[in-house]
């Protein structure tokens, strides 16, 4: 298959592309850390090591660096969105 008739089926399908093991960690952590926040033991934990980040004084989960997906694909992958997605008001976001 070339790489042309690639590029459009993944351009076109409609899919969301896996976790990455970094998002995966920290999700993991963030339900541990609740897991013992219900079972009342979070006392003894430190929100911020198990992924969570304080801003303004709240705690928010803790976002991965790291890009879903090589930049070549992402540069591949588009959404169906009839404005330019640059608003939280688009249904891809």
């Amino acid at each position: 298959m070339s790489h042309n008739i690639l590029s459009k089926k993944v351009a076109s399908a409609s899919f969301y592309l896996p976790t990455t093991e970094s998002a995966d960690k920290l999700h993991c952590r963030r339900a541990y850390y609740q897991i013992m926040a219900w079972m009342g033991k979070e006392e003894v934990m430190n929100a911020v090591n198990w992924g969570w980040t304080l801003q303004d004084k709240q705690y928010v989960p803790l976002m991965s660096s790291k890009n879903i997906a090589q930049d070549s694909l992402l540069k591949v992958i588009h959404c169906n969105c009839s404005t330019n997605c640059k608003t939280l008001r688009c249904s891809c976001r």
